[in-house]
């Protein structure tokens, strides 16, 4: 799933963060890098003031609890992918090595967009689908999927990447965002045209995402 996160107020406040931090190389944190040359980028630890930033926005992000129901935001590495930098298919850790800590779902959230190449691409049920995230965007993935980022060719790509546990599953998360979709257009709906059928439409729509969601999250 893909849509707008961060607010230019937000953007502003992580690129004023990252200011004064400086890269390693990203091979550290990838051990197939032992093997062949998967990934080129430079890599930093996500501290303690962005991490808590951005875990307040995630977590209070409407979108993100109706699907997803997020119970704890493991925030992990901000990267910078310069030209000639890329990331070969891999697959995410399915818990933190230090906490324990599921991570069910992944996601990428881009700090800028003037640059060239750096596509994110995953490999999903239906083939290799390739997007270019905005300004601001999250891209939200099951750790189940093999991804990648395709080789940038001019500017600097720089995301905030991490992961996160939900009692939600994939495929439920998946039946919530069309539930959420349905929602949303009963709300468009009501503000074009609020007659009294829609109003009650939307209301249902709104009590089952909410029963369900509640439900689903006690497994």
């Amino acid at each position: 799933m893909i849509f707008q996160l961060l607010t230019d107020e937000d953007i502003a406040f992580c690129k004023k963060e990252l200011n004064e931090v400086s890269y390693a190389d990203g091979k550290q944190t990838q051990n197939i890098s032992k093997l062949y040359n998967i990934k080129e980028n430079k890599e930093t630890p996500v501290d303690t003031v962005l991490g808590k930033y951005i875990s307040g926005v995630f977590l209070s992000n409407t979108t993100l609890n109706n699907i997803y129901n997020p119970s704890m935001v493991n925030m992990q590495i901000v990267n910078k992918y310069g030209p000639g930098d890329f990331y070969d298919f891999h697959v995410d850790p399915f818990e933190n090595s230090m906490t324990g800590m599921a991570n069910n779902f992944g996601f990428s959230i881009a700090l800028n967009n003037d640059y060239e190449g750096g596509e994110f691409v995953i490999d999903g049920d239906g083939g290799r689908v390739a997007h270019k995230l905005h300004t601001g965007e999250i891209i939200v993935f099951p750790v189940m999927y093999p991804h990648a980022v395709q080789e940038v060719t001019k500017g600097t790509r720089q995301n905030i990447i991490g992961w996160f546990s939900s009692n939600i599953s994939f495929e439920q998360a998946y039946m919530l965002k069309h539930l959420n979709d349905v929602v949303q257009i009963g709300k468009s709906l009501v503000k074009d045209t609020p007659d009294q059928s829609k109003k009650d439409l939307l209301i249902k729509s709104v009590l089952l995402q909410k029963y369900i969601r509640r439900e689903w999250s006690k497994q």
